[in-house]
């Protein structure tokens, strides 16, 4: 599912985006996630997208980069026992706690792959101040639009393009 809004989650801020008609995304404002008064401030940043407050503001949302490992890969095989092998010790979590996508390049492709836990974490915030989540995406360079948590394949989540 896509939407019109996003809200991109970083250590340094949480930004709220707009994507216009020809699908660029433009921000319509950023909190600090250390303000004094955070449930306020995220409150008047989702004011700045709709006034309408008693309904969640559905949004995809931008995990922050330091959340995810990707690797590149010399190869195109996204069967659960590439991914498995591919990602062994490169993360603290087992194999079939991680949520994994995949991005064909020229040499092969890139695989982005985070803890459920954390794409719970970021559910819960979003939830906790007004906000429904409809999607994770991660935005390296805002050049990829990875999608997170589609399918499941194996006990795996993946979505693969």
């Amino acid at each position: 599912m896509t939407s019109k809004f996003l809200l991109h989650l970083s250590s340094d801020s949480i930004d709220l985006e707009r994507r216009d008609a020809s699908g660029h995304w433009h921000r319509l404002g950023s909190v600090l996630p250390d303000t004094k008064h955070l449930t306020k401030a995220l409150t008047h940043l989702r004011q700045t997208a709709v006034t309408d407050t008693t309904n969640p503001l559905e949004v995809l949302v931008a995990l922050p980069d330091d959340q995810i490992k990707r690797l590149d890969l010399d190869h195109t095989d996204t069967s659960s026992a590439a991914l498995q092998q591919a990602l062994a010790d490169q993360t603290p979590y087992e194999f079939t706690e991680l949520c994994v996508d995949c991005h064909p390049t020229a040499q092969g492709q890139t695989i982005a792959a985070i803890a459920q836990e954390t794409l719970e974490e970021a559910n819960d915030l979003t939830e906790a101040f007004g906000f429904k989540a409809v999607g994770f995406v991660a935005l390296p360079g805002a050049a990829w639009e990875n999608n997170f948590a589609t399918n499941k394949i194996a006990g795996v989540k993946i979505g693969c393009f």
